[in-house]
């Protein structure tokens, strides 16, 4: 029997097949195969092969992702590069595209591989994708930390510096108010953070309390700013870019 069957490569369709016994016809599913062989090839026209005995490799293909990381709330995409018509797959699933340009959008987060099967093979694409709001969630802790690393490092008053961990401040806030009630001794004072004595009278205990107090509503003032600029954010690059260190002083 002459067999005139027509393999098409990129749907991987089976066509023109007049009178030839389903069991005769072996167009394997060439996923993941280095090559794609069709017994009884005899020609090839365009993307339609033919049978008779011969061995088709399969084509290498440009195949590349504009970015390695994407989100997955709708508002960034992969924009992806692929030859025209091909079929890509996106985590083992087939997908049929064509124009040569697929954007794809995660529903969840996690890693996603990407592939080309049938006609097309390329290295395979691995991307992550992340959680925008589980980023900002990790860029606020680290505001957070270094609010409070920036706090307990101290602060200046009267050309001093003092320490200003929680206990240094409920000392001072303590002391502050025990002078406003009763007049310090004229050896009052408080220790510096380079272990000087500094003598203070009321207005000394008042003018530190005062210090401290600008010390910690100045850097309360940056985190709320640092903290409302990230939520304004709605790109993973600029989230996991965000300047947590400056300007804090």
């Amino acid at each position: 029997m002459t067999l005139s069957i027509v393999f098409n490569l990129i749907t991987r369709a089976v066509l023109d097949t007049p009178d030839v016994p389903d069991s005769d016809i072996q167009a394997v599913n060439p996923e993941n195969a280095d090559e794609i062989r069709i017994p009884g090839l005899a020609s090839v026209e365009d993307d339609y092969i033919g049978f008779g005995d011969v061995v088709l490799p399969r084509e290498s293909a440009a195949f590349s992702a504009d970015k390695a990381d994407i989100l997955n709330d709708d508002l960034d995409a992969v924009t992806i590069t692929l030859p025209d018509p091909c079929f890509l797959s996106i985590n083992g699933a087939v997908e049929a595209v064509t124009g040569g340009v697929y954007s794809f959008t995660s529903p969840n987060a996690g890693w996603y591989s990407l592939g080309l099967v049938g006609r097309y093979k390329a290295e395979t694409i691995m991307i992550t994708v992340h959680d925008l709001i589980a980023a900002k969630s990790t860029i606020k802790k680290q505001i957070n930390q270094q609010y409070e690393t920036i706090w307990q490092g101290g602060f200046s008053y009267g050309g001093h510096n003092f320490e200003s961990d929680k206990d240094s401040m409920n000392l001072i806030v303590a002391a502050a108010a025990e002078a406003a009630r009763t007049p310090p001794e004229p050896l009052d004072g408080w220790m510096s953070s380079a272990n000087v004595w500094v003598i203070l009278d009321r207005a000394g205990f008042e003018g530190l309390a005062a210090a401290l107090h600008a010390h910690t509503k100045a850097l309360f003032a940056v985190k709320t700013i640092k903290k409302s600029a990230l939520s304004l954010l709605a790109d993973l690059d600029p989230i996991v870019n965000f300047d947590v260190t400056g300007g804090w002083t």
